[in-house]
């Protein structure tokens, strides 16, 4: 394991911070090399979770500082804390 320095966001995208991450049993699957599709490693597992949004890019519009956001598209796993493209990050009932 290591701890990797995330850099300020871009323009478009969200500096977000998981919460909460469910571990099933696709993900075991993923991981023992059974399941129907595998990531390029290094990888890390998960494709389900909340998080917060720590920081936003000076273009982003629809997402603020504080905003509860579940990942948008799958199969980027579900590291603690992650800067992504802000179309990525969706609000729950948006």
């Amino acid at each position: 394991m290591e701890t990797i320095e995330l850099a300020d966001p871009k323009d478009n995208e969200v500096l977000v911070k998981f919460k909460a991450a469910p571990i099933n049993p696709a993900d075991l699957n993923q991981i023992q090399g059974v399941y129907g599709s595998q990531p390029r490693l290094p990888a890390v597992a998960g494709n389900e979770g909340v998080a917060v949004v720590e920081k936003v890019g000076s273009g982003v519009k629809g997402l603020a500082v504080g905003d509860r956001v579940i990942p948008a598209a799958p199969g980027f796993g579900l590291p603690s804390s992650l800067v992504v493209s802000s179309s990525l990050a969706s609000r729950p009932g948006c």
